[in-house]
């Protein structure tokens, strides 16, 4: 499905709502910021962060995707899906129903290019309630990285509203499961990251309720 936005490398968008989606949210190709951006309901991903298109095998530039402020509700799989190299930086956002609130991209079929590159993503001063699968997985052969600092969740205590994983290590292949079946290592909020990819203190991600 088309994008509802195509951003170019460097663009910033601010001070937006997207309704009920029926296409793939917001692309970037390069670097972009989403400032204060809302998706009422998310349907394939709200945002996706490529490369420029000219993005060779051989190149080595990096990218960084921004999301600071604005809220996703009811995402069917991804909110964000990472497949340029670089990092995301999420801040002050929310979160209400997901399978994932970030995900690096491990084998995808339209950016080959783009495979086996170092992804990072830090995640701050978030608010998130389920019902969700995970916060954020990365891909452990691509040496990805995911930080959390000051992240709580709320409804976790309730079956219908919880969010089952912080974060979880996965191997490329099984990119596209959505439930991440693959993983290799899972780490439930308030308890600490201790693997190659998902690495960060118990007090990063709180269980409010």
């Amino acid at each position: 499905m088309s994008p509802i936005l195509w951003l170019s490398n460097g663009v910033t968008v601010s001070n937006l709502i997207i309704g009920t989606e029926s296409s793939s949210g917001i692309w970037c190709s390069g670097s972009c910021t989403l400032k204060n951006v809302y998706f009422e309901r998310v349907c394939t991903h709200a945002a996706a962060f490529n490369a420029t298109t000219d993005f060779t095998k051989t190149d080595r530039r990096s990218f960084t995707y921004t999301v600071e402020g604005g809220a996703g509700l009811h995402a069917l799989d991804k909110m964000f899906v990472q497949s340029g190299p670089g990092k995301t930086i999420i801040n002050n956002f929310c979160g209400d129903g997901f399978q994932k609130v970030w995900r690096s991209c491990g084998t995808c079929n339209d950016e080959v290019s783009q495979n086996s590159k170092q992804r990072t993503v830090s995640i701050t001063n978030s608010n998130f309630t389920g019902k969700g699968h995970v916060i954020a997985s990365g891909n452990a052969p691509y040496n990805d990285k995911v930080s959390f600092n000051n992240v709580k969740i709320f409804g976790y205590k309730n079956r219908s509203t919880r969010v089952v994983y912080a974060c979880g290590e996965v191997k490329p292949e099984i990119s596209e499961d959505h439930l991440d079946t693959g993983a290799s290592n899972w780490y439930i909020p308030g308890r600490a990251g201790t693997g190659t990819v998902c690495n960060y203190p118990a007090s990063a991600v709180k269980i409010v309720n």
